[in-house]
């Protein structure tokens, strides 16, 4: 709770209410994916597997590509593919074209596990925006994106919209 004059309240308590209802949702999606057998990390390589799987003008994903792709180390990447595969999310092949990679595919239970988290984040994304107006969401995407925007132009930030990376988080 913001204990300051009702002038600066609402700008006090944004970012953390913003803060307080992502870690919110986080547990809750956390909960949910964990009773598939898999954690949030897993749900986002299979996630960006298979968006390469169906874009036709894209390769496979290498290892490199995932480690790339979501900012983090190279071994973390091997670790995880590892396990992946081991649990039989995945297969690791090597690249026809290039035998300096391995390309990365879902199986049929990666395939599975994916449509059953992306039901899951349907499900969640209804409940948590139960109430609430296209309107109301439409202006607070427009308040959202000017404070990005704001942010982005200090010295910190360079300019830059994105933050760094640096785990396995993510959506579906």
């Amino acid at each position: 709770m913001c204990h300051t004059s009702n002038e600066k309240k609402h700008k006090c308590c944004v970012v953390s209410s913003l803060m307080k209802t992502e870690r919110m949702h986080k547990t809750v999606v956390d909960s949910r994916i964990s009773a598939l057998g898999i954690h949030r990390g897993q749900h986002s390589i299979l996630r960006e597997i298979a968006r390469a799987e169906r874009n036709p003008n894209e390769r496979a994903l290498s290892q490199k590509d995932i480690a790339q792709r979501f900012g983090v180390s190279a071994a973390a990447v091997a670790m995880m593919m590892k396990k992946m595969e081991a649990e039989g999310y995945i297969t690791r092949n090597m690249s026809s074209s290039d035998n300096r990679f391995n390309e990365l595919h879902l199986t049929e239970l990666g395939h599975s596990l994916l449509s059953q988290s992306h039901e899951i984040f349907h499900e969640i994304d209804a409940a948590t925006y139960d109430g609430i107006s296209e309107e109301d969401l439409e202006i607070f995407m427009r308040c959202l994106a000017k404070m990005q925007e704001n942010l982005s132009a200090m010295p910190e930030l360079d300019g830059k919209s994105d933050l760094p990376k640096g785990s396995f988080g993510g959506r579906n």
